[in-house]
């Protein structure tokens, strides 16, 4: 037997070996002992039953985030925010065509402090979710349809203010404040924005705007 023809059978019979242990391995439930799982971000448009990302630069999610406090009160969240409402709400207005925005809500979601933005366009509002330590979308989705979406359109068209004039009007109200929510909605005819704001003495203030005129009607500190 000439040198060729062992190296030849040594190699198929490792490879027998090596197939052998991955079936073997694979039929307890456990990789192969090289195999590297890296699971895709699961970042998509779960309006239906598809996975549609969203698209352009602002819209491209990155799996190195920045440390995410583990807290969840208002001050936890807040300690990580490096992107504003306005510019989370900008992304979102980017990230859907046409659309206006209805409502920004600091939260967390997967482990992540997000600003969760609600806009409106066409027959559907969705919520597109932005990093709020970076201007990225972690997911847009559609969350009504039909008569929610059409009153959602019918107090965008009421209002004379859009929420970034809320948001400035908030602030002012209470200097130093940090944006936690904002929302529009109607009461007793009128068509409000609510803005929540966490005070410099750590106080929750909610500051409610006329959508018509831009003033504020009511100041309430929890």
């Amino acid at each position: 037997m000439n040198a060729m023809t062992t190296r030849r059978r040594r190699a198929a019979f490792l490879l027998a070996c090596t197939v052998g242990l991955t079936g073997v391995l694979t039929a307890c439930g456990t990789s192969a002992p090289d195999a590297t799982v890296t699971p895709a971000l699961q970042l998509a448009d779960s309006s239906e039953s598809g996975t549609t990302p969203p698209t352009g630069a602002t819209a491209t999610a990155s799996t190195t985030a920045p440390t995410q406090p583990s807290g969840t009160s208002t001050d936890a969240l807040l300690g990580s925010v490096t992107v504003t409402p306005e510019q989370a709400a900008a992304v979102a207005l980017a990230t859907v065509p046409s659309s206006r925005v209805v409502g920004i809500e600091l939260d967390r979601e997967q482990s992540r402090v997000v600003w969760d933005v609600d806009v409106v366009a066409g027959d559907a509002t969705r919520e597109v979710l932005v990093d709020a330590t970076r201007t990225t979308v972690l997911a847009s989705r559609v969350t009504d349809r039909g008569d929610d979406a059409a009153d959602d359109h019918r107090h965008l068209d009421a209002a004379k203010v859009d929420h970034a004039a809320a948001l400035r009007a908030a602030l002012a109200e209470v200097p130093g404040a940090r944006v936690v929510e904002l929302d529009l909605d109607e009461d007793d005819g009128a068509v409000r924005w609510h803005v929540e704001v966490l005070g410099t003495n750590h106080a929750k203030h909610e500051v409610t705007i006329d959508a018509g005129t831009g003033a504020v009607t009511k100041h309430e500190t929890d």
